[in-house]
């Protein structure tokens, strides 16, 4: 069953049953007005009687458990004066009709026909201790009438749609004390019209309403029943619901006092629900309005002590621009789990001026397909402030501005709230989630705020998922240790800075499958000191300078096939340690795909999918150590597909594969002691691998070197290094050259065929080992020896080359060491063999069979 709370600007009041107030005339008329506040309550009741039997309401029963509504005087208004369109866009629920009980047909029936199918509900507000005339009588002295007035009420609830009876008057006038029996003849007589209204409820009449019983009690709480004769529990067994009229000014008291009588009556209700009928105007002695802000603190106090909404006495005496155009008094006379529905002003486009306090579980929306926008009226102030009481609250539907100084939307220290489906533009920082978690925001646009689309400070487990975040200077922060946040489904582009930024040690964070984060003006996403983050499955591209930068972070994880394209850099990894890179496509970048410098180790890039077509360098390790590139598809960039620059200790391996690039691999400025192993290396338009003044054991082994423009491997003012174990087919000119490199050791049965020399060592190359090779099919010589010195050559097989060996302007070279020689195809003999170009260098121990 859904329940609509009230909202208003003028609205009917009832003085029910005091023994000093009576109805008050007013032809205020209630204004066509923009704001309503809904409840959704499904639960029925289940309650006690006073002889301990259980009963419980049935499945027809709305349990009306928070009303909120008012008393309208058929004698002051008519139907016509009510704008039908205007209660309902406000949400009233219920209407409490004064109604004659020798005439409903004239005073109730009106209103019903107005109000039918609109989903207000409509009470028959009727006395029950005053004679036809108005004037009290006692019960026990005139039976007859009382028996005449319960046939009247049973006749109205009989005969007519009505949601309820509300009894006024069912009391004695102060004076209970002087009747024996007072409590009873109450009792008894809301005991008959309830049992009456019962079985009318069980007859279950088709298009009858289910009707709830109530009664408008004194409040003078545990003298109530001395003076008055209504005892709160007594009562209570026989009412759907308590209506105590709660009239601080007639008691010469303030608000506080309607929170103390709340919480007696409350008490003593055994459980039922108790509305507090509130006076809206100073006194019966003064008719003055109270202002706006007062009534709406009277109503806050009722509901914050117990009461299920509120009855307001009377239509017509509450002030017109009541709760006016302020969204923070229609929340402040919430209830939690209402919901508050703002509409347009004359169905207009309409902009609310305040800072708004969202302070207990409501649902906080614009109505379907109108555009409301709320403007802080300070702009050093949030434009709408969610604190720690707003548990489960939802703000939905809005354009928010205005808070130039501060924050759009504020969350502070709160569970599980909704942001959804608004704009949030024109704020310092849109939407600041702080100390908070289990925050979904979605659906929202966050643009144009002058530094923080969306804040996480200090917040965990939030949700932000399909928002566009786009025109702030930096488009998502998430800092100080804020964790395990999901960002994923958004759009988050033209930022000034950043599209996302992740710092001081937010860890865990999942950022993924965001269709765009892209067009920032530096960085498309920042993780910095903060680590385990997963970066994954999302589209960045067109930052100005990197789509992901890694700054002094450890442990984090980029893969899931995210799309990085179209940056300066792909992916930056400064001073930072331990993060995996895998199974991701970085293409099209303007200069770098992947860059790792400043000291950072350890780190995997691993099975990504291309990293391809950027303007200059594939990968680029510059200062960093222990790294591990493996199993990559590094191809058609501008430059080098990796480039190692004073780069030591890192590892190429597990199937790289290295192609149509300038360069394949290039190593550079004291690059030492890198592996680089198992690699396939093919088709690059000038040299597969190049080592240019990088010493010290660097291995190159069991890769496949094939179809590069010029030189398979060049090693140029590169010392000590190691190559074994490798193929190397059809490079253009040379399958290996070593050029004034010192030391090498070319070994370990690689296989150098069909280019136009299979090594080639020039420039004073000094002292370097060639041993164990298959130097084969090359199309003008197997090794070519050009000022060289003290270089060894033995034990290789020279097969099928037009020239298997040439020698010349060097010193020192040797081509046997001490019985060992090399397999010469072209020779059968163990005479020494003498080496083309050289007169007097010979193999002095050719074998005659290949090793």
């Amino acid at each position: 069953m859904i329940f609509f709370l009230l909202t208003f600007l003028s609205i009917s009041i009832c003085c029910t049953g005091m023994a000093y107030a009576e109805t008050q005339n007013s032809t205020s008329e209630l204004n066509t007005d923009q704001t309503s506040i809904q409840t959704y309550d499904q639960e029925f009741y289940t309650n006690t009687t006073s002889d301990g039997v259980n009963y419980q309401l049935t499945e027809q029963s709305p349990g009306f458990s928070n009303i909120h509504g008012y008393f309208v005087n058929c004698g002051v208004t008519s139907p016509d004066n009510l704008n039908t369109t205007s209660l309902i866009n406000q949400g009233i629920t219920d209407l409490f009709v004064l109604t004659y009980r020798d005439d409903p047909e004239g005073s109730l029936e009106p209103f019903l026909d107005k109000f039918a199918g609109t989903g207000i509900r409509v009470h028959a507000w009727v006395s029950a201790f005053k004679d036809f005339d108005g004037n009290f009588f006692y019960p026990e002295d005139n039976p007859e009438l009382l028996d005449q007035i319960i046939t009247a009420i049973t006749f109205i609830a009989t005969n007519y749609n009505i949601d309820g009876i509300n009894l006024d008057y069912i009391r004695y006038p102060g004076n209970a004390y002087l009747h024996p029996g007072a409590v009873d003849y109450v009792n008894s007589f809301c005991e008959t019209i309830y049992n009456n209204i019962q079985a009318i409820n069980n007859q279950q009449i088709p298009g009858k309403p289910y009707i709830q019983l109530s009664a408008d009690l004194m409040p003078e709480c545990s003298v109530n029943a001395y003076y008055y004769g209504q005892d709160y529990p007594g009562m209570s067994n026989y009412l759907d619901f308590l209506v105590p009229m709660v009239y601080k000014g007639n008691y010469h008291q303030d608000t506080s006092w309607i929170g103390r009588v709340m919480d007696y009556i409350v008490a003593h209700s055994n459980d039922k629900p108790v509305v507090a009928a509130l006076q809206t105007y100073r006194s019966d002695w003064d008719y003055t309005r109270l202002p706006v802000d007062e009534m709406v603190l009277d109503i806050e106090t009722a509901i914050d002590h117990g009461s299920c909404g509120y009855a307001l006495f009377r239509y017509g005496m509450v002030t017109s621009d009541f709760p006016g155009n302020s969204i923070q008094n229609l929340i402040d006379i919430s209830a939690p789990g209402d919901t508050v529905v703002i509409h347009e002003i004359n169905g207009n486009p309409t902009i609310y001026n305040e800072n708004i306090m969202v302070d207990k579980s409501i649902i906080l929306k614009s109505a379907d397909g109108e555009d409301i926008t709320i403007t802080a009226l300070n702009p050093d102030l949030p434009a709408i402030n969610i604190t720690s009481d707003a548990l489960r609250c939802t703000v939905q539907g809005f354009t928010i501005n205005g808070s130039s100084n501060s924050f759009g939307i504020h969350i502070n220290t709160v569970i599980n709230c909704n942001i959804t489906d608004n704009t949030i533009s024109g704020n310092l920082i849109g939407l600041y989630i702080q100390n908070s978690n289990n925050i979904i925001v979605s659906l929202n646009n966050i643009n144009n705020n002058g530094w923080v689309g969306v804040c996480l400070d200090n917040s965990y487990s939030n949700i932000i998922n399909s928002n566009n975040i786009s025109g702030n200077v930096e488009g998502l922060y998430i800092v100080n240790t804020s964790t395990e946040n999901t960002i994923s489904g958004n759009q988050i582009h033209d930022n000034f800075n950043a599209g996302i930024n992740i710092l001081n040690n937010s860890t865990n964070n999942i950022i993924s499958d965001n269709t765009s984060i892209s067009y920032n003006g530096v960085i498309g996403v920042l993780i910095r000191d903060s680590s385990g983050n997963i970066v994954s499955g999302n589209n960045i591209q067109d930052n100005g300078w990197a789509g992901i930068a890694l700054d002094n972070t450890a442990g984090n994880t980029i893969n899931g096939s995210n799309i990085i394209t179209g940056n300066q850099e792909g992916l930056n990894i400064t001073s930072s340690t331990g993060n995996t890179i895998n199974g991701n496509t970085i293409t099209g970048n303007d200069n770098i795909g992947i860059s790792i410098i400043n000291n950072s180790p350890e780190n995997i890039i691993s099975s990504n999918n291309a990293i391809s077509n950027n303007g200059i360098i594939g990968i680029y390790l510059r200062d960093s150590a222990s790294n591990t590139i493996s199993n990559n598809i590094i191809q058609l960039n501008g430059w080098v597909g990796i480039c190692m620059d004073h780069a030591t200790g890192n590892s190429i391996n597990g199937s790289n594969n290295l192609s149509g690039n300038l360069e394949g691999l290039y190593l550079v400025n004291n690059s030492d002691r890198n592996t680089i192993t198992a690699n396939t290396i093919m088709g690059n338009l000038d040299t597969g691998i190049y080592l240019e003044n990088s010493t010290l054991n660097n291995i190159i082994s069991n890769t496949t070197i094939s179809g590069n423009g010029v030189i398979g491997i060049l090693l140029r003012n590169a010392d000590s290094n190691t190559i074994n174990g490798n193929f190397l087919a059809s490079n253009n000119f040379a399958g290996i050259a070593l050029d004034n490199s010192d030391s090498n050791l070319i070994n370990g049965l690689n296989i150098i065929s069909s280019s136009q020399m299979g090594i080639y060592v020039v420039n004073d190359s000094d002292g370097n080992t060639i041993n164990y090779n298959n130097l084969q099919n090359n199309t003008w010589a197997g090794l070519v020896l050009d000022t060289a010195t003290n270089t060894t050559v033995y034990l290789n097989n020279f097969t099928n080359n037009p020239m298997q060996a040439i020698a010349q302007n060097g010193t020192g070279n040797a081509f046997y060491v001490v019985n060992s020689g090399n397999y010469w195809s072209e020779w059968s003999s163990t005479d020494p063999r003498p080496i083309d170009g050289n007169e007097g260098l010979y193999d002095e121990h050719p074998s005659i069979t290949p090793f």
